[in-house]
């Protein structure tokens, strides 16, 4: 098992570690204080992604779903509709 300080698992996150931080304070990441430095897992960190990764697909599939039961309203603006002529061709 590996461990990562907090600007490795910024950069394993792809994110700046401000946002570990943050992660970090909301309990959403665990991680051990080790004197004064904070220590990842790799596994927490791969556990983290995967939670999100489900978390944010079911948000979209639920969106998609919930656009595709409303009605469709024509894109671009309405047709006026031709008068009726009176005369044979």
């Amino acid at each position: 098992m590996r461990t990562l300080c907090r600007i490795e698992a910024a950069e394993f996150l792809k994110c700046d570690q401000s946002t570990v931080g943050e992660l970090v304070a909301t309990g959403e990441l665990p991680c051990a204080k080790i004197g004064r430095a904070q220590v990842f897992m790799e596994d927490d960190l791969i556990n983290y992604l995967r939670k999100e990764t489900s978390k944010q697909t079911a948000a979209r599939l639920s969106a998609i779903e919930a656009s595709a039961e409303l009605p469709r309203r024509p894109i671009g603006r309405p047709r006026n509709k031709l008068p009726k002529l009176d005369c044979e061709i």
